[in-house]
């Protein structure tokens, strides 16, 4: 029968600590390598997805510029638009007065 020291005790729990660090550390690892991977496809996923919806606002600014060729002063009167003779801003902080309906209608 073998004998027992007065530091076997403390050597075993010191194992089983070291041990279960070690078996926490190697989860730890795959846990952050295996986000690590996934952030790196949902990059790669998003960079494709900006690139199509770059491609999508190209065409639509081209479409617009084609169409904004095509509006002249002529166009515009015809569908009954018609120049504005007195132009009015809104500026914040002009007028201390609130805006409500019955300063509008005194």
């Amino acid at each position: 029968m073998a004998r027992r020291t007065a530091h076997q005790p403390i050597l075993e729990k010191v194992t089983y600590a070291v041990g279960a660090l070690a078996v926490v550390l190697v989860f730890s690892y795959a846990y952050f390598v295996i986000g690590t991977i996934i952030e790196i496809v949902l990059r790669e996923d998003y960079e494709l997805a900006i690139k199509a919806k770059s491609s999508s606002l190209a065409t639509l600014e081209a479409e617009y510029l084609k169409a904004q060729e095509k509006v002249t002063l002529e166009f515009a009167s015809s569908l009954g638009f018609h120049p504005i003779e007195a132009e009015e801003y809104v500026a914040k902080g002009l007028s201390r007065a609130p805006l409500n309906y019955q300063a509008l209608n005194n």
